[in-house]
């Protein structure tokens, strides 16, 4: 994102991961997507300081703002709330 981008949502950043199985898995995938509930994965990401301020240590802000939040997915809950948007 722009600097400008990120200005417009007020400096604050929000990344989501939804995790949905495909219709047209093989057949082996389908079945240990059937019994496999939870499917663990990892996120990385790289973020450079442009910034140049002097003093300022882009980590050590991360690291205070930092925050993880793990949200059950409930399909039936996600359809409703998308139906009543439209």
């Amino acid at each position: 994102m722009s600097k400008d981008d990120i200005k417009k949502i007020g400096n604050k950043l929000a990344i989501v991961i939804r995790c949905a199985v495909k219709e047209n898995l093989p057949v082996d995938l389908k079945e240990w997507a059937r019994i496999t509930k939870e499917h663990p994965f990892s996120l990385a990401l790289f973020i450079e300081d442009k910034s140049k301020i002097e003093g300022a240590n882009l980590y050590d802000n991360l690291q205070a703002y930092n925050q993880t939040e793990v949200v059950t997915n409930n399909l039936a809950d996600l359809d409703q709330e998308l139906e009543a948007e439209a």
